[in-house]
């Protein structure tokens, strides 16, 4: 019998995230929560929250974090028939602690050689060719010559929408490693995600010269965040900008991911650029107001009321 194909795949690594419950360091005794957390994986709980059907391809260990991480998907109502236990390879980690000034946190990984480091992708190529979208960030190519080369293979041939996050992580690899590895990638996608630092630390450009620096194709959209100061998009060399929706930062991550979850959702259901953007917008809004990479993003009925300005606290 012939599987029936999702809207929207999703392929990347799942880690488990340890993070203070204070401002202390970790050393000094702060207290740690576990989170689950991964880019693509925080898309597809955006999406699924939203309605949208979607499928999160990974791999975990054989191990407590594993079963955490397969927990809480089960628990978004994403399937987890395409991920796959390996014996040999523990589940990833990161620690993440707030020590400092910044408001951003300091992170620790705990992830060498983890089992999304040997994604199935092949394996998998025939359903992602036969789904309506599929959306990936720059972490999983970068993560290993598997995924770099079994992506490359696959990102051409899919007949699909493709999404491109470049997600930078310096951890993983210097700029010249993530433009060599991205620029395998951004010839065969439909629409590129970053933010606007990004972009200029990789290619030295911003909203208005990306799409040259990129060498892309009239048909390619760029997507752009500026933290606070919102977002914006290039469309054909056309840049409009959007305002960042107001909102108290208790944790910045998950603000992409939650961005990318909406326009994609809304794209899907047929809506316009400016309107895919302002559900985008609520989405990554949401997700820094709460702690966690996607536990404060939005329900389709309650991203409705906000954007609709009926939203009603009390």
């Amino acid at each position: 019998m012939t599987r029936r194909a999702p809207l929207v795949w999703t392929v990347g690594e799942p880690l488990v995230a340890l993070v203070a419950e204070d401002r202390r360091h970790v050393e000094d005794g702060a207290m740690l929560r576990p989170y689950v957390a991964g880019s693509e994986l925080n898309v597809a709980v955006g999406l699924r929250r939203l309605g949208v059907e979607v499928v999160y391809g990974t791999a975990v260990g054989a191990d407590p974090f594993g079963a955490l991480v397969k927990k809480a998907i089960r628990a978004e109502d994403i399937t987890t028939s395409f991920i796959h236990d390996d014996p040999e390879r523990p589940t990833g980690l990161l620690i993440k602690e707030w020590v400092g000034p910044s408001a951003d946190p300091v992170v620790h990984y705990v992830r060498k050689d983890s089992p999304a480091t040997r994604l199935p992708l092949l394996q998998w190529g025939d359903l992602m060719r036969r789904s309506n979208w599929v959306h990936v960030s720059g972490i999983t190519p970068m993560l290993s010559q598997n995924n770099r080369e079994g992506l490359a293979k696959i990102w051409p041939t899919l007949k699909g929408t493709r999404s491109l996050d470049i997600n930078v992580r310096w951890k993983l690899g210097d700029a010249q490693a993530w433009r060599e590895c991205l620029e395998r990638l951004i010839p065969d996608s439909t629409l590129v995600f970053g933010s606007g630092e990004e972009f200029q630390s990789l290619w030295g450009c911003d909203a208005a010269l990306v799409r040259d620096r990129l060498h892309l194709r009239p048909d390619q959209v760029v997507i752009g965040t500026e933290g606070e100061h919102g977002a914006w998009i290039n469309i054909g060399g056309t840049v409009e900008h959007f305002p960042a929706v107001p909102t108290v930062v208790v944790d910045p991550v998950g603000a992409g991911d939650g961005l990318a979850a909406g326009v994609i959702a809304a794209r899907l259901w047929g809506w316009e650029w400016s309107q895919a953007m302002r559900l985008g917008s609520v989405m990554g809004a949401s997700a820094v107001a709460s702690r966690g990479d996607y536990e404060g993003y939005l329900y389709r009925d309650q991203a409705m009321a906000w954007i609709a300005g009926k939203w009603v606290s009390r």
